[in-house]
């Protein structure tokens, strides 16, 4: 790998992300140009998708394609292999929707506003990601899905009776 610059965010004293390296991150990404095909014109929704990978929920094909019919793209892991698309996707974003993991860490590129809907269980409990939101002005919510030994990861049926209330 090569990187022309690498810029290490570090937690404050208090625990949270530091703001000034976050803030110094966005800029960086907004003074790139990363995003050059601005033709999408409007603020887009993503769903970022753990299918196929651990810690994937049942049937989360069913949620992505009732995501599609909300207006949602979706995201693969595979999908996120460049930075610079990666920034300039997420920016133009109004929401981002998706299970807890590390595709959701691309909440640092949204703008200020912005939502992002947290997939979670009871038993995965991530208080960096609220940290992350709060830090960049980015509203956080969490959708708690039911699991079992059987089912650690919830199901995509339940993931949208509980967003049916968030877009009804």
């Amino acid at each position: 790998a090569h990187a022309e610059n690498l810029w290490l965010i570090d937690k404050s004293p208090f625990g949270t992300l530091n703001r000034h390296d976050l803030s110094r991150l966005r800029e960086i990404a907004k003074n790139e140009s990363w995003n050059d095909d601005k033709s999408l014109g409007k603020p887009i929704r993503l769903y970022v998708s753990r299918a196929g990978f651990s810690r994937s929920m049942r049937n989360e094909d069913l949620l992505e394609s009732w995501l599609v019919s909300k207006g949602f793209q979706i995201l693969r892991a595979e999908d996120l292999i460049d930075l610079r698309w990666q920034a300039g996707l997420f920016s133009q974003a109004e929401i981002v929707i998706g299970p807890s993991g590390s595709g959701l860490t691309n909440a640092v590129f949204l703008p200020e506003g912005a939502e992002v809907i947290e997939i979670t269980s009871p038993f995965f409990d991530l208080p960096e990601y609220t940290s992350l939101f709060q830090s960049i002005g980015v509203k956080h919510r969490r959708v708690f899905l039911e699991v079992s030994k059987d089912l650690p990861f919830g199901y995509g049926e339940q993931a949208i009776r509980e967003l049916q209330r968030h877009f009804n």
